[in-house]
């Protein structure tokens, strides 16, 4: 990817074990010092692969694809922001930290397939019932602690308008996309996960069974963790939604390409 965007290779092309050991104590110039138009997410990414020590990179393949493909939800630090190497006290310590410095071996594969696995959480915004969003947050918790570098995708689906034919400005001119995005960020506000492993998606179809399922074929999802229906005193509160409802949570664990979790609260 670095070659790809800056046209050069990140640590020239060594042919001495003294040059192949440089790129242990040395960074790369970052993307953007060479190819000011390349953005920072892109670069972000880049430098994230090019961690030297394994426990700072990406866990897994599925993980940078993911990221490629949710270019705004890349978690931006100062690694995607800088524009020249670090100064020479931090390449000092860099030097230092390299001396006798052997990469830990990686995880067996089967390990890491489980720890880098990218979990999607269906969050029904408009309905959810406080019980059963409470439900969802503790086998998120569960999972995220059981797998610890696994990725949060938290997810919403929201129906087109009617006249309009998107929902991104709905009927009192309010911005669908940002309110949901706002709530979506305040229902996992309370996971205490960090923020580079959660992430945030406003889907738009008229079959949330549909869109939830073509996001995790795309984004090569591990797991979805759903609400089932809501109870009996959920349905006297919204008639009309208790057999949509019912049938989103049933034909994602049907026809999932992974692992569904359907999650009931107590009350119901």
């Amino acid at each position: 990817m670095y070659e790809l965007a800056t046209g050069v290779m990140p640590f020239g092309s060594p042919t001495s074990v003294v040059g192949l050991r440089k790129r242990i104590r040395e960074e790369p110039v970052p993307p953007r010092g060479l190819v000011k138009e390349i953005p920072e997410w892109l670069q972000e990414i880049i430098l994230h692969c090019l961690e030297v020590d394994p426990g700072k990179r990406y866990a897994s393949a599925a993980q940078v694809a993911f990221d490629l493909s949710n270019a705004d939800q890349v978690n931006i630090t100062e690694r995607g922001r800088q524009t020249r190497r670090d100064g020479y006290l931090e390449r000092l310590r860099r030097r230092l930290w390299a001396v006798g410095f052997e990469p830990t071996p990686p995880p067996a594969t089967q390990d890491a397939a489980m720890t880098s696995r990218i979990i999607l959480v269906a969050v029904a915004t408009e309905y959810e019932h406080p019980d059963q969003a409470a439900a969802i947050k503790d086998a998120v918790r569960r999972i995220a602690g059981m797998h610890t570098d696994c990725r949060i995708a938290v997810t919403t689906v929201i129906q087109p308008h009617p006249l309009l034919g998107s929902s991104y400005v709905d009927d009192s001119g309010g911005k669908t996309h940002i309110r949901q995005m706002v709530e979506l960020r305040h229902w996992a506000s309370g996971l205490d996960i960090v923020a580079g492993r959660l992430s945030f998606h406003v889907l738009e179809d008229d079959d949330p069974a549909e869109a939830l399922l073509e996001y995790a074929r795309i984004n090569n999802v591990e797991q979805i963790v759903i609400g089932a229906s809501p109870g009996k005193n959920r349905l006297e509160r919204s008639p009309v939604l208790r057999p949509l409802l019912g049938s989103v949570a049933s034909r994602v664990a049907l026809e999932a390409p992974c692992s569904v979790t359907v999650v009931r609260s107590r009350a119901d």
